[in-house]
């Protein structure tokens, strides 16, 4: 499949041999993806909710999951879960969490129309989360992308200007925004 962006409703065209195409408009395909936000931050032991983004999130019958594990991990297992068991995902996107421990780079493991559906859980690497202090000024931001992207970036020494979009940016933040140092990989 060659498209890489999520959407709802395909239908099957098929011909057998050098037959014409036919329109199976019965069998269709949904490709559900993740797209966001960029990054979540959340304050140790302060419930957070935040708002996934994507294509299928919370259209299901039943209630997508989400829950976050460690940078390191490759894979989506809820035994190395941090911040609790899998949380409901409302049919809005909003999803609640709360982290015991200050840390940073978790992912965003999903799960789309939850058990009842029967899908696989599934590792979303581009939505970081890291955990904080409540002093830190940037504890309340809600950063929502990130321009130009690190794949337009290259490590070539010159400064480039980034700019981060998104909300709650207290002054504190802005301050402090001068002094972020960003590495791509």
């Amino acid at each position: 499949f060659l498209r890489r962006h999520g959407a709802l409703g395909y239908m099957l065209c098929y011909r057998f041999r050098a037959e014409p195409f036919f329109l199976y408009a019965e069998l269709t395909l949904d490709v559900l993806e993740v797209t966001g936000p960029f990054v979540v931050l959340a304050v140790v032991t302060q419930p957070r909710t935040f708002v996934v983004q994507g294509v299928g999130v919370g259209s299901g019958a039943a209630a997508d999951q989400a829950y976050f594990v460690p940078a390191s991990a490759s894979a989506c297992a809820q035994e190395s879960s941090v911040g609790g068991a899998p949380a409901a995902v409302a049919s809005d996107g909003s999803v609640t969490f709360t982290f015991g421990a200050v840390a940073s780079g978790h992912r965003l493991c999903y799960r789309f129309g939850g058990e009842a559906e029967g899908l696989p859980w599934r590792l979303f690497a581009g939505v970081a989360l890291s955990v904080t202090v409540p002093g830190d000024p940037f504890a309340l931001a809600d950063f929502a992308s990130l321009s130009p992207t690190a794949a337009t970036l290259t490590n070539t020494g010159i400064a480039t200007n980034v700019t981060i979009f998104g909300a709650n940016f207290d002054l504190g933040a802005q301050s402090k925004a001068h002094i972020i140092h960003c590495v791509f990989s």
